[in-house]
């Protein structure tokens, strides 16, 4: 009873939306959602994106959390105390199973 009464609530829904209210609505939340997709390209821009895609991956091959900075010329062998390795781990699987665009999207999509 609930599911038909959805059903004919949609298609009159979809009936009327050759008025022009309905077209603005559906044309106003698209511009809406491609604006708020488009703050995960922002994530890609981070100068430290290619550190974190490079810890995760020692994360995760190595199964341990690193301590040290191995990756600077500078820091080398200070001790480096990384909050997000978790997060980082999974942006290196996101990479290898998907490139960046895996990445735009899955944080696009959780913005």
């Amino acid at each position: 009873m609930v599911l038909r009464s959805l059903i004919e609530k949609h298609k009159s829904f979809l009936a009327n939306f050759s008025d022009t209210n309905n077209k603005f609505v559906l044309i106003f939340y698209s511009c809406l959602f491609l604006f708020i997709f488009s703050f995960c390209l922002a994530f890609i821009f981070d100068p430290d994106f290619g550190w974190h895609l490079r810890y995760g991956e020692e994360v995760l091959l190595n199964h341990k959390i690193l301590t040290t900075d191995t990756f600077s010329h500078t820091f080398t062998g200070d001790c480096v105390l990384d909050y997000e390795w978790l997060i980082e781990g999974i942006y290196y699987l996101l990479f290898v199973k998907f490139s960046f665009l895996g990445i735009i999207f899955t944080f696009g999509f959780l913005s």
